[in-house]
């Protein structure tokens, strides 16, 4: 997890702006000097959100502004660990509120991004470039579990034809059904303990 809790319950800056107003946490409003550079624990706290996270992180790979049905889309995706054609309108909703009312706003008003509430338009701040190194990590290899499965299956079905034709000694059937199952089962938790990872 990176940093700590931006603000504790009861800590918040009101903004008005118009007939909404924006709630800003007191320690984020002291970053509001654009010519500051920020230190760590300053970009940490602006980043400890994972929704924050997933925003800089899009507008840094896509090079270019992106539509607010964009970002939702895809921070909806990524959390669900669904395609973005399986979406339900719930799971986009839920996305949507917290980064309209919190994380846009509060984006927008560190220089993070520039966010066009009416045009739903979200870009590259002037301090983006500041935060991008601390989204950058070393990227790790997937782990082919679809390869591992074909594997277990393609060896399970050549040892098991080789002892149905007699060629490899086993005690019984059942001990051959119930020595898949076991590695089957393997395979599936160690895969499971790595998806939580």
């Amino acid at each position: 997890m990176i940093g700590k809790p931006l603000f504790s319950a009861g800590e918040s800056d009101e903004r008005a702006e118009g007939e909404g107003s924006v709630t800003v946490p007191t320690p984020l409003a002291r970053f509001l000097t654009p010519s500051k550079r920020l230190s760590d624990e300053e970009a940490f706290e602006i980043l400890y959100n994972p929704r924050r996270r997933h925003t800089m992180a899009f507008l840094h790979r896509r090079g270019r502004p992106c539509s607010m049905e964009e970002l939702v889309e895809h921070i909806s995706a990524t959390e669900n660990g669904v395609p973005i054609g399986e979406l339900s309108n719930q799971q986009r909703r839920r996305v949507y509120v917290s980064l309209y009312q919190t994380h846009l706003p509060l984006l927008d008003e560190t220089g993070a991004i520039e966010y066009d509430q009416e045009r739903q338009r979200i870009a590259p701040g002037p301090a983006a470039p500041e935060l991008i190194p601390y989204l950058e990590t070393p990227t790790e290899r997937p782990v082919p579990w679809r390869a591992y499965y074909r594997w277990l299956l393609l060896a399970y079905a050549v040892v098991g034809g080789a002892a149905v034709a007699g060629l490899v000694p086993v005690p019984s059937v059942w001990a051959l059904a119930l020595g898949g199952v076991l590695l089957f089962l393997g395979l599936a938790a160690l895969h499971g303990l790595d998806r939580r990872r």
